[in-house]
């Protein structure tokens, strides 16, 4: 008797590259106001996030998280604000073992 393996399932998302900053002190990004996101990063009904609360905020940085450049990145997140919402951003797991494998310190928030 023989068994067919089926192959791993790939998902589209799977070969999405994801980039991250070189460290986490070059996330210069405003501390409030709006984000002016490029259609790159998010294609929603407007391109202008407001980053005002802390939900505004998770929203915005999981678009940016998700699919902004390196330089895109260092431009639109804070490091202050990242550190303290790391926890509450939920991007795929994928995504966030990246991001945790390069900065341990946000793993350690995030437990």
């Amino acid at each position: 008797m023989t068994t067919t393996r089926e192959a791993p399932r790939i998902f589209f998302a799977d070969l999405i590259p994801i980039e991250t900053p070189d460290r986490l002190s070059d996330l210069q990004g405003p501390k409030s106001g709006y984000l002016d996101l490029p259609i790159s990063v998010y294609w929603g009904p407007t391109s202008r996030l407001p980053i005002n609360t802390d939900n505004d905020l998770i929203c915005a940085y999981q678009e940016v998280i998700y699919r902004g450049t390196k330089e895109e990145l260092c431009e639109f997140l804070n490091e202050e604000h990242l550190r303290r919402l790391w926890h509450l951003i939920h991007p795929s797991d994928r995504v966030r073992n990246l991001w945790e494998s390069k900065f341990p310190e946000l793993a350690d928030v995030s437990r």
